[in-house]
């Protein structure tokens, strides 16, 4: 007689690719500019009521600095009423971009209400930018973190309130789409990213370049093994198939397969798709053993021209 112990192996096959980028921004004294941004002297549209009047529903604006890279190099920087302007010393660089957002609260609190955004080479020379406000886009989601097939209840403001037939919104996804504020994540493991901007065929005022995003990371699941017996003892010269493994998974796409590693005996197996075990042991195989299962999983990874 011999006595087998079990263990238990999830084991998840994916394929990948990342990269990761950084940049380093620094200033020394005498290599900055003087700028300054006043809500009340941006450049009218539809989202404000004109030229030097601040809507009533703003208490609160940022400014943050972009590199012609996109990366922030400083802010964001908040002013509260009654004084919506900032005056900041930026490092001197060509294409620099500035951001800037009006909330319906102090201290950059609350619902961002209206969004703005300038480019200017800076060379040393105070100066004052000038930021067009347009009605800001503002999307949340009930998950940031999905599995495959899962679907994502998307929530988006304009303007702090929801959308009107006169500022109506335009889905676009890194892939797949929204279908009635609902995402549905494909058979890709990643980071995605949901936009919405208003539809510029309606509302012409807004900058089609002012849009909201919403990122999803879309995750695969580990497969949950067991088997029908973790402890049994086998007669030599008989063949025993009373293990089976057993294996579910939360994402619906993926398929299982069972193996054993290759340092089992060669008298144990397993059936790849039912997870039967068989064993077989001779005399000349008396003994205790472990033996481990390994549940596989493994999917095409799909990619988007």
């Amino acid at each position: 007689m011999m006595r087998l112990v079990f263990s238990l192996v999830m084991m998840l096959v994916l394929s990948s690719c990342s990269g990761d980028s950084t940049e380093s921004n620094t200033s020394t004294a005498g290599n900055t500019t003087q700028v300054t941004i006043s809500l009340a002297d941006v450049m009218a549209t539809g989202a404000l009521q004109g030229t030097g009047n601040v809507p009533t529903n703003v208490q609160s604006m940022s400014v943050q600095v972009f590199s012609a890279t996109g990366v922030s190099v400083l802010g964001p920087v908040v002013a509260n009423l009654p004084n919506l302007s900032l005056t900041l010393n930026v490092a001197n660089g060509n294409g620099l971009k500035f951001r800037v957002l009006a909330f319906d609260l102090p201290s950059a609190q609350g619902a961002t209400l209206y969004e703005g955004q300038s480019t200017a080479d800076l060379t040393g020379a105070a100066i004052t930018v000038p930021v067009t406000m347009n009605l800001a886009i503002v999307i949340t989601g009930d998950v940031t973190s999905v599995v495959r097939a899962g679907v994502v209840n998307l929530t988006v403001l304009v303007g702090g309130v929801a959308p009107t037939a006169s500022s109506p919104i335009l889905w676009t996804a890194s892939v797949g789409s929204v279908v009635a504020n609902v995402w549905t994540a494909p058979n890709i493991v990643g980071l995605q990213t949901l936009t919405a901007q208003i539809d510029p065929a309606v509302n012409p005022d807004q900058d089609p370049n002012i849009v909201g995003t919403f990122q999803v990371n879309v995750v695969n699941q580990a497969p949950v093994l067991t088997l029908s017996a973790t402890n049994i003892t086998v007669t030599e010269g008989v063949t025993n198939t009373s293990i089976t493994a057993m294996a579910t998974d939360a994402d619906v796409m993926d398929s299982v397969t069972y193996a054993l590693p290759a340092a089992a005996p060669t008298w144990a197996s397993i059936q790849a798709t039912t997870g039967v075990l068989t064993l077989t042991p001779t005399l000349n195989d008396a003994g205790s053993y472990t033996l481990t299962v390994l549940a596989m999983i493994a999917w095409v990874w799909q990619r988007t021209a």
